[in-house]
This record gives C-alpha cells, sequence and structure tokens, in this order.
C-alpha cells in the first residue's frame, strides 16, 4: 500500500563508536552526545501562517528536481565527530533559499561559521532556530569543505575531516571517536587566500520564523525552499536493526521498546509515495553517518 512519505536530506552526528569496547552506560552516553540538537515543546521563532491551502500540495514534490540551478539541495555535508548537526541543516537550508532567490548555484555558505558562532553549544549541540536567527541578525559567511582549505574559494571552511561512520571504508579514515572541540568564534577568514574579509562575505537573511503543521512546511518549501525540522532519535542496547544509530537507508521505523537518545536535526526537501509494511511513516535519504 503506498503510504506518504517525507525525504530528508541531512548529515548525521551519529558517528561510531570505531570498535572501541564500551559499558552500556558509557555506549549510550557515546550516542547521546552525538544527538546535537532537541525537540521543544514551543516554537522557539514567531510562527508563519502557511503559504498554501492542503488541498493544493501535491502528492510528490522534489526541491531537486525543481530547483536544478541550485547544487547545494542534494548535497551531503558531513559532520564528522561533531554534533554540529543543528549548523549544518539549517545552514545548507538557507544555502539553498539563497540559491532559488538569487540564482546563484556556485555560493556554498559556512556550517563552520554558523557552529562557531550562532548561540548554541557549537560541536555539543544547539538549536536550528538559533541558527536561522543568526543568518538574520549577523549573517553567514561562505565556505566549503574540510578538503577546501587553503584554496581561497570560501571564507570558512569546515573545520573537520570527512571520516568513515560506522563502516571500514577505503575513502575516508575512520571517525576518532571522540569528540572534536568547537573552534572560537573568529571574526576573519580562516582561509587566508581568500580575497574578502569576513564582514563584508557575510549573506543575510531578512526574517527568520517556524512553521506549524505538515501542509504549512509542505507549501513553504514548495514556494521558498527547503527548511530544518528536529526529529527523536531511538534506540535500544544492545543496538538492533530499528536502532537509529544501525540506519543506512529506506523507511525507518524504530521498534517499541527503544529509548530516546536525543533529537538530531535536518533538513526536509520535499515528500512523495513509498511503500511500508506499517502506518504513514517519514523517510530519511540516505546521509553520511
Amino acid at each position: 500500500m503506498a503510504q506518504r512519505i517525507t525525504m530528508i536530506v541531512a548529515s548525521c552526528a551519529l558517528s561510531s563508536a570505531n570498535g572501541q569496547v564500551m559499558t552500556a552506560s558509557e555506549e549510550l552516553s557515546h550516542w547521546q552526545r552525538r544527538c546535537g540538537s532537541e525537540l521543544t515543546k514551543e516554537p522557539l521563532l514567531p510562527v508563519r501562517a502557511g503559504r498554501m491551502l492542503a488541498s493544493d500540495i501535491p502528492a510528490e514534490f522534489d526541491a531537486r528536481t525543481q530547483w536544478p540551478q541550485c547544487p547545494s539541495i542534494g548535497r551531503i555535508r558531513d559532520q564528522s565527530e561533531c554534533g554540529s548537526c543543528w549548523a549544518i541543516s539549517s545552514t545548507e537550508a538557507f544555502n539553498d533559499r539563497h540559491c532559488i532567490s538569487s540564482g546563484d548555484g556556485d555560493l556554498t555558505l559556512s556550517a563552520a561559521d554558523t557552529m562557531e558562532c550562532a548561540s548554541g553549544s557549537g560541536c555539543g549541540g544547539g538549536q536550528p532556530a538559533n541558527a536561522w536567527s543568526f543568518f538574520a541578525s549577523e549573517g553567514v559567511v561562505t565556505g566549503g569543505s574540510y578538503e577546501t582549505m587553503g584554496s581561497g574559494q570560501t571564507c570558512k571552511p569546515y573545520p573537520f575531516a570527512e571520516c568513515a561512520h560506522h563502516v571500514e571504508s577505503a575513502k575516508y579514515p575512520a571517525c576518532p571517536g571522540s569528540d572534536y572541540p568547537t573552534p572560537t568564534c573568529s571574526q576573519t577568514c580562516t582561509d587566508t587566500g581568500y580575497p574578502k574579509d569576513y564582514a563584508s562575505d557575510k549573506v543575510r537573511l531578512h526574517s527568520a520564523y517556524a512553521l506549524l503543521g505538515e501542509s504549512s512546511i509542505q507549501g513553504e518549501i514548495m514556494t521558498m525552499g527547503p527548511t530544518t525540522a528536529i526529529f527523536d532519535v531511538m534506540g535500544t542496547y544492545p543496538l538492533n536493526e530499528f536502532s537509529f544509530p544501525m540506519y543506512k537507508h529506506g523507511v525507518y521505523v524504530h521498534g517499541g521498546s527503544d529509548m530516546k537518545l536525543g533529537g538530531h536535526a535536518v533538513k526536509i526537501i520535499g515528500w512523495g509515495l513509498g511503500h511500508t509494511r506499517s502506518e504513514e511513516r517519514r523517510v530519511g535519504k540516505e546521509c553520511r553517518s
């Protein structure tokens, strides 16, 4: 039976323990530290009304095909050993929206600037709402991946290298297994070869706001571009196939005995029709986790 599901693109903070021998409590603490955001009972930003009637929302929508001139929509960032999901998902969604409104598909915004300077705990976690407020009040500079440092292409590239999460990889080294410290918020470009100064490189958002309800979120994505959300990360110990740290692709359905490990922030790019043995579920596109 076909069910409506939501496609999500995000870089997961749930990096593996890389073979370390841990007690149950140590392993639980490890995964909880990798959950970089938290659901709140009330919105942290002013709520904006939906832009479309629920009856006008189509059964399927994919921002990647709607705006093919914006490669950032389908881009997946790697958080490395850092709980920066809140900063990466928000920066990427803002990047998408800037491309949609300006037509500039070459611009890459800095998740590092958001992680370091927006209100939050950096690699220790934070709220997407604070990131969006930062875009509106301070703006965010350009910044590519760790590998672009020294190329002079952007102001503040991501400070941590990509690494292999959960699996052995011939392409990427194993994640270090311990948290990276959050870099200090600097008002200068970390790539010294970049020709612009920090202040003049800022890109600002007009206003930050929250959305309530599925149709409001869908209408927003259709008219303005991707947005961010937080979901509860569930798991049990020992880990089994229903624990989110073991998730790789497809429709995620957690087990009935799972406990809440924390929250994970993601970027939503659309929705569509899929199949599941259970009732209507959300789906996460496979990400670098």
